[in-house]
Parts: structure tokens; sequence; C-alpha cells
């Protein structure tokens, strides 16, 4: 399932960061409604039996402080077996229908998708935003708590996940002690995280 979502409400630029947070949170729902056991790992994949089974980008256009539009492009890897994936990423990414063992309904599930974004965007444009589910997404993220490798631009941030506070940062512990706070980035789970 490949589909992007145009949404025109505006909502306030510093919010902005909150929408593939809440695209996350409206995915993960809409799979644990067919029962599909879904993960989200920061920010906004989608896990499913440890792998990927789906990615989000948010790109928007602002006009001074507002984001006067955004489209949201969600892809789900469905209904099809992990071996069409590229041999490459099997490792780490995997499809609904080899992990789950049975195809799902894409419509419903699409029906689904919408009606939670569009709650949970209502959310953002009221100004609770990403704080007023972080308790939700928080139950159902597997970054926390584990060793995690975290891209950043040139520069690798090696620690613990900790925690993702109210703005969807995540807060990953280093081996001195010291907590950074990370706005963006790929994480990756260390060595021995694979080995779990």
């Amino acid at each position: 399932m490949w589909f992007s979502v145009l949404i025109r409400q505006p909502c306030a630029l510093n919010q902005a960061p909150d929408l593939t947070l809440l695209a996350s949170l409206a995915v993960r729902r809409a799979l644990a409604e067919i029962g599909v056991p879904a993960d989200i790992k920061w920010p906004n994949d989608i896990l499913v039996a440890g792998k990927k089974v789906c990615g989000i980008l948010a790109q928007m256009r602002a006009d001074g402080e507002w984001v006067d539009h955004a489209v949201i492009g969600i892809g789900i890897n469905a209904n099809f077996p992990e071996e069409r994936l590229p041999a490459d990423i099997r490792h780490r990414a995997t499809t609904i229908f080899s992990a789950c063992g049975f195809a799902i309904e894409r419509p419903r599930v699409l029906a689904t998708i919408l009606t939670e974004l569009d709650k949970l965007y209502r959310l953002l444009a009221s100004g609770e935003g990403f704080a007023s589910v972080r308790g939700e997404w928080l139950a159902h993220c597997e970054t926390m708590g584990r060793s995690v490798e975290v891209a950043v631009g040139n520069e690798i941030v090696r620690g613990t996940a900790i925690d993702v506070d109210d703005q969807g940062s995540l807060l990953v512990k280093l081996a001195h002690g010291d907590v950074r706070r990370l706005h963006s980035g790929e994480v990756l789970f260390s060595e021995s995280e694979h080995l779990r």
C-alpha cells in the first residue's frame, strides 16, 4: 500500500514534527484493529515481529509561523511474501503477509488509518498535539530501553533510548551519563540488540 494524505488545515510550525509521530500512531491503531501486533520505532517506522513493515514521511509548506499544508506519505508492505523484498533489506524488513500469515483488507485498513489520522490531526490543530497521546505512543514504542545508534547527519549518537518528550524528541542516555535530546535521526539498534 502506497498513499499520500494532503492536510490543508493549518497548524503551528513548532508542532510540525508531531505529524509523523501522529501518523505512526494512526497506522499502529489501524493494524491493531485487524489483529496485526505492530510496534513503533522512533520516530515513524512501524515494526511487526521486529522488522519494518511501514515507513512514513511528511513534507510541509509553511507560511510564517504556520504550516499552510502538509503531505504525509505512507508505505506499507502488505499482501506479498517477504522473499519479494530486495535481498539486502530482508534482515530488517518484512511484510504483514509473511509476519502474520494472512492478507489484509487494504480498503478497510486505509479507511481506518484515515479516520485515526483525522482524529489525531484534530488534536494537533487544537493545540494539544503529540503530548496528549504520548503515553499511548510510548506504550507501543519498540525503541525505549534499548541500546541504539542514531544517525544524525554525519554523526552517530550511541547510548540507551530512555524516553520521548512531549515534543517527540528522543532522549538518549550516553555511556558517561549525559542525556542527548534528538529531534530527528535514523535509529539503528546496536549489534548486541540484533542478537536478542
